[in-house]
């Protein structure tokens, strides 16, 4: 009798000091473990999440956009060349230069004015931002008001020299000013495109 009440009591004990290392074993189970708290962070800072544009591509694309049509506006708009018979290069008969009408001088005010805003899309204050894209729709609406002119003079000038019989070949069309004019407004919309949408993701908390 004596040595099953030891044995009972031995056992008792043994259970007893059982039952806490099972019950913080069970709340170190539910705690997370390092391994998944370092797959959350990991997950949180992934390279691959989405991050909106940099904040240095709207001003870089509106500076470069108002240095081309500041130089386009100015610059030569149309070109007309033409081969004469026994001539061993092409000569170059007429051209029309922007600075020549207010719609050139213009275009190269309003290039210059985009080329200094294009800081304004580092600023703070969102109200300055407008700047850029007001001479941006200013800029676009000309250009596009001055293409179809400049076609026009381009036929008229292929028209005139129809009653010429002296060249081989003849040639008309966009000159560089133009070609920088066209490149310039693209520039520029881009570049308001992606100052818009940085301010939209940076509103939202979206990092960049």
């Amino acid at each position: 009798m004596g040595g099953t009440t030891v044995t009972r009591h031995a056992l008792g004990g043994l259970l007893r000091r059982l039952r806490p290392t099972r019950r913080v074993r069970t709340e170190r189970e539910a705690e997370p473990t390092s391994e998944e708290v370092g797959v959350t962070s990991t997950d949180a800072i992934s390279p691959t999440a989405y991050r909106t544009f940099s904040r240095k591509l709207a001003p870089s694309l509106t500076a470069f956009g108002g240095v081309l049509v500041l130089a386009g506006g100015l610059g030569q708009w149309v070109r007309a060349t033409k081969l004469e018979a026994g001539a061993l290069s092409i000569e170059q008969v007429a051209a029309t230069w922007g600075y020549e009408d207010w719609p050139g001088v213009a275009l190269g005010v309003l290039g210059a004015l985009a080329l200094a805003s294009a800081a304004t899309w580092l600023m703070s204050l969102r109200v300055v931002k407008l700047l850029p894209l007001v001479y941006t729709v200013v800029i676009i609406g000309l250009v596009a008001w001055q293409l179809p002119l400049m076609d026009q003079e381009a036929a008229r000038l292929a028209t005139a020299a129809r009653e010429e019989l002296d060249f081989v070949t003849f040639h008309s069309g966009y000159g560089w000013g133009a070609w920088f004019m066209v490149a310039g407004s693209i520039l520029l919309f881009l570049g308001c495109t992606a100052g818009v949408l940085r301010e939209v993701d940076v509103r939202k908390g979206v990092p960049g």
